[in-house]
């Protein structure tokens, strides 16, 4: 017969694997499918399934369908209290930790598979990377969980862990094996998102661990591009200390500067600078740093590319210049930047089209009155025959008008010119623009002035017609009296 100490040893081993069992069972209720982690705000889905309430709300906007059953299903969720007040227990007895160690324990010493994927592709350790659950991780991992196992989409957990600054986490899956420089379907490394987050602590461990400072995304984008676009100063002083390529080029032709530029980024702008970055570089489209900085209207960036010796007059494959790009988006303080600067106000685009004329047509009276102050012409003319009365017409700039107006022919026409500005406005005149654009006051001044409104476009249209289609009753009442 069996000793009483060998009979108690069996009831104590049968109820640890009781206590195990209900543990893991509890969890496993708790656990939500798609994020692998207990949920803040536990909802009960049309599936039966417990979830994390955002997490479920946004995979049933994209997928529409249960992440268990792959069944399409409703959107109607219902809060699981009993699972708040579950969590609650555990938590107060001590069962869970913070990353919930112990009970990953239980989970993995009773068969749990380690490195199983939901629908998405997600494991428990990417949950972990995500979340920064470093015991956890360690956890997973001395289970023999895969480091390097992705997502659908090619996402590992290092680059979870890059994502959301979790340094440790990330040295814990390098130790472990994940491989530092492994991309994602759309070319991404941990770096690179390390960067874009502006998660300088992470940037450095990979750095340390041997991840390719200029490597590049399917697009040609860099960690140093990723980092100057969102801004991210010390990440790019990190990024370049180790060997960034400052003039690196992306697919179209971009480079960190005009990244940092088009988003305004004087402090980042300053360090790529300093590093030696090309500063008058074009992309594709013939684009400077200084363009990209006019046409947001970023005006301490285009100082500080100005201070630099950037070329005021440059201008892109259609012969714009970081003036025309600025008038032409009303951005006043970056165009007297650029005028103080020596900007020429005459320059045209390939199709004869001015900075005045752009500030006009769009109704950016300052702008206009800056670039008149700065010597532009109202005499100008596109190729295709547009005229400044025409633009400021359109913008309703009637004091402008008032100026152009002794000076113009009243009547003159746009001309078909393939490829041009207005190439498909053949026929237009000022009074034409004036009455399809609703600018009252500039009709009536174009009608006193003798301007004909019988005068019809290449389509048969006439001031009155398009007044009439675009729903200007007092203009159509001025073309019918005056």
């Amino acid at each position: 017969s069996r000793s009483r100490a060998a009979e108690a040893e069996d009831e104590t081993a049968q109820e640890l694997r009781r206590h195990k069992s209900a543990i893991e069972e509890a969890f496993a209720e708790l656990l939500c499918p798609i994020t692998f982690s207990l949920p803040f705000d536990p909802v009960i889905a049309e599936d039966g399934k417990v979830y994390e309430r955002s997490a479920i709300e946004e995979w049933l906007k994209q997928q529409g369908k249960s992440p268990l059953t792959n069944l399409p299903m409703g959107t109607k969720l219902l809060p699981a209290m009993h699972v708040k007040n579950m969590i609650r227990v555990m938590v107060a007895s001590g069962t869970l930790t913070d990353g919930h160690e112990q009970v990953a324990l239980v989970l993995l010493e009773a068969g749990a598979v380690v490195s199983a994927q939901n629908n998405a592709g997600v494991t428990a350790l990417m949950a972990a990377a995500r979340n920064g659950h470093e015991q956890v991780a360690l956890v997973l991992l001395e289970a023999k969980a895969d480091p390097n196992k992705a997502r659908s989409d090619g996402v590992t957990a290092l680059m979870r862990a890059a994502s959301n600054g979790h340094e440790q986490v990330a040295l814990v899956l390098l130790k472990a094996g994940a491989v530092v420089n492994a991309q994602d379907n759309a070319g991404v490394t941990a770096l690179m998102i390390a960067a874009e987050n502006g998660n300088e602590q992470v940037a450095l461990v990979l750095l340390e661990s041997g991840a390719a400072v200029n490597a590049h995304s399917n697009n040609g984008v860099t960690a140093l591009m990723w980092a100057a676009q969102d801004g991210h100063e010390q990440v790019a002083h990190v990024l370049l200390e180790a060997g960034a390529a400052v003039n690196a080029q992306k697919n179209d032709g971009r480079t960190a500067l005009m990244s940092a530029a088009l988003k305004g980024h004087e402090q980042v702008a300053l360090v790529l600078l300093k590093a030696g970055a090309a500063i008058d570089q074009t992309e594709e489209d013939g684009w400077t740093a200084l363009m990209f900085a006019a046409q947001n209207g970023h005006e301490q960036v285009a100082l500080v590319l100005l201070e630099a010796g950037a070329a005021v007059n440059s201008q892109n494959n259609a012969g714009m210049t970081a003036l025309i790009r600025a008038a032409q988006s009303g951005h006043e303080q970056v165009a007297l930047v650029l005028l103080e600067a020596k900007a020429d106000p005459n320059k045209a685009r390939s199709d004869g089209v001015t900075a005045l004329m752009l500030a006009a047509k769009n109704g950016h009276e300052q702008v206009a009155l800056e670039l008149l102050k700065a010597g532009a012409s109202l005499k100008v003319v596109s190729i295709n025959n547009f005229t400044m009365l025409m633009a400021a017409s359109i913008g309703g700039l009637t004091t402008l008008l008032e100026r152009v107006l002794p000076q113009s022919d009243i009547d003159a026409a746009v001309v078909a010119s393939p490829g041009a500005s207005h190439a498909t406005e053949a026929g237009y005149t000022a009074l034409i623009y004036a009455a399809k654009a609703g600018q009252q006051h500039c009709v009536h001044m174009l009608l006193s002035a003798g301007a004909r409104k019988e005068v019809q476009t290449a389509t048969g249209k006439t001031a009155l017609s398009l007044a009439r289609d675009s729903g200007h009753t007092v203009i159509c009442d001025l073309l019918g009296t005056l």
